[in-house]
């Protein structure tokens, strides 16, 4: 989907704040205003949906010896285990 031009007549605080907010994210005016729009009317945020995670790794990290990460049935029969197990 690409971006549409069009001319909107915004009151100059709504302005003011879209704008001080793209300057602190980094975003466009358009894109700041378009995550506003879709936040008002589809009830959540687009920047929670493209929300980045770090999650921790547990000690060195890595994969525990044994875990084939391509066998996905083997992986599934592990994780039974563990859950089974707690």
């Amino acid at each position: 989907m690409s971006d549409m031009r069009t001319t909107v007549n915004i009151r100059p605080g709504a302005l003011e704040l879209c704008k001080k907010k793209a300057a602190e994210t980094g975003q466009s005016l358009g894109e700041v205003i378009s995550e506003a729009i879709l936040q008002a009317y589809s009830g959540r945020s687009v920047e929670a949906k493209r929300r980045r995670y770090d999650l921790p790794a547990a000690g060195e990290g890595g994969v525990q010896p044994g875990v084939d990460l391509d066998d996905t049935s083997a992986l599934q029969d592990l994780m039974d285990e563990l859950h089974d197990s707690r």
